[in-house]
């Protein structure tokens, strides 16, 4: 009796078939995975350049007030407000002293810096009426989201 012997599959080359059909659909999968890992980083990114832009506004306002030396300023905002603009000062490799409210018909500071909405902040005003204390609004600030506080710059003009 003949017996014809046909080729046998051996377990490996069914394997070999079938995850052969399946390339194609995890070629698509890493790829579709690839673009949307990099749409995100792309979007995380492009957040944290608008947050530090905000921020980069900070430094903006302090470069302006120390652009010509030394200076000094007062705000409404003491404990946040002093603490940014002694960091940004520093950075800049500037001085900018603060004066306390009190202080202020007695020392005048050249600049006022107010935090709030600074579509809510007039063009003129007295930081202190009784000393005849004129300032100008000159420069303002914006913050993005979460990320710190609109700040609006006034120079003293009188």
């Amino acid at each position: 009796m003949l017996v014809s012997e046909q080729p046998s599959v051996s377990g490996e080359a069914q394997t070999n078939r079938a995850s052969s059909s399946r390339e194609p659909a995890a070629a698509v999968q890493q790829w579709t995975g690839a673009v949307l890992l990099a749409v995100a980083v792309i979007g995380v990114a492009g957040l944290v350049l608008r947050v530090l832009g905000a921020r980069g506004a900070y430094a903006a306002v302090v470069d302006r007030v120390t652009r010509d030396g030394a200076a000094n300023y007062a705000t409404n905002q003491e404990f946040r407000t002093v603490m940014t603009v002694d960091y940004f000062a520093k950075r800049l490799g500037r001085q900018a002293s603060f004066v306390s409210v009190d202080k202020i018909c007695d020392e005048r500071p050249s600049w006022l810096i107010l935090k709030g909405p600074i579509d809510r902040q007039p063009q003129h005003l007295e930081a202190v009426p009784t000393c005849r204390s004129a300032y100008e609004r000159v420069d303002a600030s914006t913050s993005w989201g979460l990320s710190g506080l609109a700040w609006t710059l006034y120079q003293r003009r009188d």
